[in-house]
Formats: structure tokens, sequence, C-alpha cells
């Protein structure tokens, strides 16, 4: 188990914490291909403030060829979206599910 830090835009920051958005969404890169299920993600709002935190723990990873089959695979206020998903395409997504840890 390792753990890390994310960085959160302050509206998303506030949905993770109030439990609605429950799936993160990732391009692929170096760092978030080493992340596994049963690592702990430590959110932070950007720009941090040094006070405010959200643990979870990662459940699941799912990847997929484009960012919108990511996103229609999810709710879309489980990514953080009120409305249906925008249409983009990015190849190789990684999609996070998460449950927060209450161990805080």
């Amino acid at each position: 188990m390792q753990e890390w830090q994310l960085h959160l835009y302050q509206d998303q920051f506030d949905l993770l914490k109030a439990g609605t958005k429950t799936v993160e969404i990732r391009l692929r890169n170096s760092d978030i291909d080493k992340v596994q299920p049963m690592d702990i993600i430590h959110f932070v709002p950007a720009p941090e403030d040094g006070k405010h935190e959200v643990a979870a723990v990662v459940t699941d990873i799912n990847t997929f060829d484009t960012f919108e089959q990511g996103l229609r695979h999810f709710p879309p206020t489980a990514v953080g979206s009120p409305r249906e998903p925008v249409s983009r395409t990015w190849s190789k997504q990684c999609i996070r599910s998460i449950r927060q840890n209450k161990k805080q």
C-alpha cells in the first residue's frame, strides 16, 4: 500500500468531501500508473491551503480507450459533473474508483 497526494479544484474537492464524487478520472502518466487498489490518496484543494484534506482508498482501477468512454461508464455525479459528460477523445485513460477513508 502506498499513499499519494492529488490536488482537486475547490468545487471537485467539496463534492468529494460531501461524498457525492466517488470516482476520480486522471490522464495516465508514470506516477498515476503506479497507483494500485488499496492505496490511499490524500486529496487537497487547489490552491492548497494546508488546512483541508480528504483521504480516500482506491477500490478499483478501470482503463478505457477514450476519455468519453470512461465518463459514460459512470453516473455524471460520481465523476463530479452535474450534467451529461462532454465528448472528448483521449487514448488510454485511467479511471480510479475511490471511497473515503473514514480514519481521519
